[in-house]
């Protein structure tokens, strides 16, 4: 079986290994979390390999059929999305979700490896901070999709059970988080991402996840198959619906692209052809840094003001979030 320099790291060493999680140890609570890695094979393709014990009965159990069209599907979303993961991971708990958390953010530098410079206080602070913040949430990602239990057991009844074992609502949350998350794989925003574009990173986020078709084509992938229509917020139900601050980021992103003369659909509801695309290559082509002046150019393209206001458009899109300002607010009284 294959390893993960980090879940090594900490297996090895005692006073992780040995750290209670909800009367448990990290020892022991970490075979059980499902950790599939994405690598490259002879071919230059990524492919899942399993790197716990947990994924090793997954990828060659009874399912393993739908276990790979699942993590492949993953993989193969991101690729067409233009990103890419260095890896999955289900968690069976919350203690779980933590441990696959804590490894990934150490892994991509968003927490300082104390581990190995060795500094237990340090570490178990830190844990406590990811335990606290993954309490609850359905997924996170750094380069590593790490899924929360909820969203992890949708997972595994859609590969154990099938998509007509498994409920539509289950399938259709699995689908909205991966999806989401994936964003987050095109432009990684980095450890240093400033407080001043989170907000817009996870509007990108949310923007395409309900852009029409996008969560039906990541269901299609991983094998949920029972939808029949383009899920959206006004049809789903409240508990897969993100927090209100989500979709007031959702909402501000969608003005800002209509502004810029990009929208999803016609008047008559019909899907703009080329609208998704050049949604992404205006939210998605830079760092998510270099998006405000972007958004910028286009909005005063589009509206036909002067380019001399361009970087005041910006400041004011990096502040939205903030502010609580409805995005059209961008342009008044330049």
């Amino acid at each position: 079986m294959q390893t993960r320099p980090v879940l090594s790291s900490f297996a090895r060493t005692p006073w992780v290994a040995q750290e209670p999680l909800d009367h448990e140890r990290v020892v022991d609570v970490m075979p059980r979390q499902v950790q599939v890695a994405f690598r490259a094979n002879a071919s230059g393709h990524a492919e899942p390999v399993p790197l716990t014990p947990a994924a090793h009965e997954l990828l060659y159990g009874p399912n393993r059929e739908a276990a790979m069209r699942f993590f492949s599907g993953v993989i193969d979303a991101a690729s067409a999305a233009g990103g890419t993961l260095r890896g999955m991971s289900l968690s069976d708990s919350d203690a779980g979700f933590a441990t696959n958390a804590m490894a990934s953010m150490i892994e991509a530098g968003y927490i300082p490896d104390s581990v190995r410079s060795g500094q237990r206080k340090q570490f178990l602070r830190d844990f406590q901070g990811v335990a606290d913040a993954t309490r609850g949430a359905r997924a996170q990602n750094t380069g590593w999709m790490d899924l929360g239990p909820k969203v992890s057991q949708h997972a595994l009844s859609l590969i154990n059970h099938g998509s007509r074992g498994t409920s539509t609502d289950a399938q259709t949350e699995l689908g909205l988080v991966v999806t989401h998350e994936i964003q987050h794989a095109v432009t990684p925003p980095g450890p240093d991402i400033r407080d001043t574009h989170v907000w817009l990173e996870e509007g990108i986020a949310e923007t395409l996840t309900w852009w029409p078709g996008a969560a039906r084509d990541t269901m299609r992938r991983i094998g949920a198959t029972r939808l029949d229509h383009d899920p959206d917020p006004f049809t789903v139900t409240p508990e897969m619906l993100p927090s209100n601050e989500y979709r007031m980021h959702h909402r501000r992103v969608v003005q800002l692209l209509g502004m810029a003369g990009i929208v999803a659909s016609a008047d008559d509801g019909s899907p703009t052809p080329d609208g998704l695309q050049r949604a992404r290559t205006l939210l998605q082509s830079s760092h998510v840094s270099g998006v405000p002046r972007d958004l910028a150019r286009a909005i005063a393209r589009h509206q036909q003001i002067d380019t001399r206001h361009v970087p005041e458009i910006a400041r004011r899109i990096e502040v939205l979030g903030a502010t609580g300002d409805d995005a059209r607010s961008v342009i008044e009284h330049l």
